[in-house]
């Protein structure tokens, strides 16, 4: 009921921007990717040195053997580079964005537009929060795969692994599936989720909320799948933006959230 009442509230987005310049060399700065292996995503700049230890120490200690690509500052300090270099099995790409203006509210975010994605054109978005961008470059990493890999993208600050986080999925295959990860919260008890839902979505929003607002909360942090789900997913995500224009700092759960609940992901034939 809930997926058919958004599919008839929401609107197609209009005619999106493309994801990134195919004809844009935007090569790494570490390490290359091993096409028929699983992976991992994850945005590390602006990392302190005990996050990188924490989350490749850990992740390594499970035998997992993942390609582990990264959004690095631009410059590593020496004993960072040293680690991940030792590594192996480590991609690094710098950020690639600009972001002029600092947030004016902790509501805001500090909005930024790519400089690496569209190299030789123009960033065909405006400026948006880095959370976004982030989902244009997993897009653009997503190439470098096979359809039969295994993507998982992830925070980074607050992560480290127990297991190998690859062990309890399914086996490599070719089929289209993602696997979300609720909260233990609903979103109607959960005051920055609703404001993402309620602001970024606006009137299609009210009649909905009644139904929405009673269901978890899924976290935009951690998300796997196969990696032609995950480059669907991709483009739903940043057809989020491109459809609401919305900038609310954190507002990448909400696009989350709603993809998923709407049935978005669903008629793109990805099971979730």
């Amino acid at each position: 009921l809930l997926s058919s009442m958004l599919a008839q509230s929401h609107a197609p987005p209009h005619a999106a921007a493309p994801l990134h310049n195919k004809q844009a060399t935007w090569s790494p700065t570490m390490g290359s990717h091993s096409r028929d292996g699983d992976a991992i995503f994850s945005m590390a700049a602006a990392m302190r040195e005990a996050n990188f230890h924490i989350f490749l120490s850990s992740l390594r200690k499970t035998g997992c053997a993942a390609d582990l690509v990264l959004v690095t500052d631009a410059q590593l300090s020496a004993s960072v580079e040293r680690l991940l270099r030792a590594d192996g099995r480590v991609v690094t790409y710098g950020t690639g964005w600009v972001c002029p203006k600092k947030r004016a509210r902790s509501t805001q975010a500090e909005l930024c537009t790519s400089t690496a994605l569209y190299a030789g054109k123009a960033d065909p978005r405006p400026p948006r929060q880095r959370a976004m961008i982030r989902f244009e470059m997993y897009w653009s990493w997503v190439q470098h795969y096979s359809p039969s890999s295994r993507i998982f993208m992830l925070d980074f600050r607050d992560v480290f692994f127990q297991s190998d986080p690859f062990a309890s999925l399914p086996p490599v295959s070719t089929s289209s599936w993602l696997r979300l990860y609720a909260e233990h919260i609903s979103i109607v008890d959960s005051s920055y989720n609703t404001r993402w839902l309620k602001q970024c979505y606006g009137a299609r929003m009210r009649r909905l909320w009644p139904l929405l607002s009673k269901l978890p909360v899924i976290c935009s942090g951690t998300t796997v799948g196969s990696a032609m789900a995950v480059g669907a997913y991709l483009e739903v995500m940043v057809q989020q933006f491109d459809a609401t224009g919305c900038t609310l700092h954190g507002s990448d759960q909400g696009f989350h959230e709603f993809a998923h609940y709407s049935g978005v992901l669903l008629r793109r034939n990805i099971s979730a």
